[in-house]
């Protein structure tokens, strides 16, 4: 089979697409023909070795895991003994992050008990190869760090990334008041996902318009907290999926200091039920997955650089085969 490999850290130049050995499936196992995936900051940061703590998990020299790819869509081609929740010719839909990527290939293993779910209906394999990784962070964020409740005010900076365009929608569906910031370009695009109120911040800061929000989720930039503190409400919080040492210190330190609250996390604990709960909402049209442009294998480089450029919109999708 075909896969995209890189054999050292680097820029996306390192990205090769070469023959590999097809996975052979196990005892509970699924193999998976895989339809799509996706690049996401997690796989240009593993190719980049950034920050350099990757390293001590994937390799000092070079990286042990060689073929990328958290997220796909595709369809079961065959099961090992003893699984009973898939069959052959099952559409599915699947983080594979946890199980070490991989996902960058024509074929893949996936644990039956794994965070899989069947694929919507109403999707195509392109589209449904991006809903884990922004749809699960912005769920876990908003339903279970926030538990954020219909009436609450809630601002989305970068609201037309990846999980931000799904933040913006789970966001509505839990009832709250959403505030999108985007650039000027997007922001017909997020008032489509739901938003009340788009601010195009290449014209206006939000920090300066004088409203309060409950809380504030910075989905994809290094936002000061002073300057998020200005538009807290009073036991406000603000939600940090993008950040480092000084950010934490910083939140700590707000904490001790002030009531308001700064929450840095990353959403790995994606289940089966999670996804199955993301599922259901697709399926009903409460929210839906938005993919910028989708890549041939061959034009893994430039996927990369698309996502790592800070740019993007939804997500940016790579067919398999």
């Amino acid at each position: 089979m075909r896969a995209i490999v890189y054999k050292e850290y680097g820029d996306a130049s390192v990205l090769k697409v070469e023959d590999v050995a097809k996975p052979v499936v196990k005892d509970g196992e699924l193999l998976v023909k895989v339809m799509a995936s996706t690049v996401t900051a997690a796989d240009w940061r593993f190719r980049r070795a950034d920050p350099f703590l990757i390293r001590f998990v994937q390799g000092l020299f070079k990286p042990k895991k060689q073929v990328l790819g958290m997220e796909m869509s595709g369809v079961v081609e065959a099961v090992g003994a003893g699984v009973t929740r898939f069959a052959v010719g099952d559409e599915i839909f699947a983080d594979v992050f946890g199980g070490g990527m991989g996902a960058h290939a024509e074929y893949i293993c996936l644990k039956e008990d794994g965070p899989i779910s069947r694929k919507p209906v109403n999707l195509i394999f392109e589209e449904a190869a991006g809903i884990c990784f922004g749809g699960y962070s912005a769920l876990y964020f908003l339903r279970d760090l926030a538990k954020i409740k219909s009436g609450q005010k809630l601002l989305v900076i970068g609201a037309s990334g990846n999980v931000g365009t799904f933040a913006v929608q789970l966001g509505k569906y839990f009832g709250a008041e959403v505030t999108g910031v985007c650039s000027g370009k997007n922001v017909d695009l997020v008032k489509s996902l739901g938003a009340d109120r788009v601010i195009d911040y290449t014209k206006e800061d939000f920090s300066e318009g004088g409203e309060k929000y409950d809380f504030v989720f910075d989905t994809a930039s290094y936002v000061p907290f002073g300057k998020c503190k200005k538009v807290l409400s009073g036991r406000g919080k603000l939600l940090r999926l993008v950040f480092g040492p000084r950010h934490m210190i910083g939140g700590m330190l707000a904490g001790l200091f002030g009531k308001q609250k700064v929450v840095c996390a990353v959403a790995t604990k994606v289940s089966g039920e999670d996804l199955d709960y993301l599922k259901g909402l697709i399926e009903s049209g409460e929210i839906r997955p938005v993919v910028e442009k989708v890549y041939g294998m061959e034009e893994i480089a430039a996927a990369h650089r698309r996502s790592e450029s800070g740019r993007k919109v939804g997500s940016v999708v790579v067919r398999m085969g």
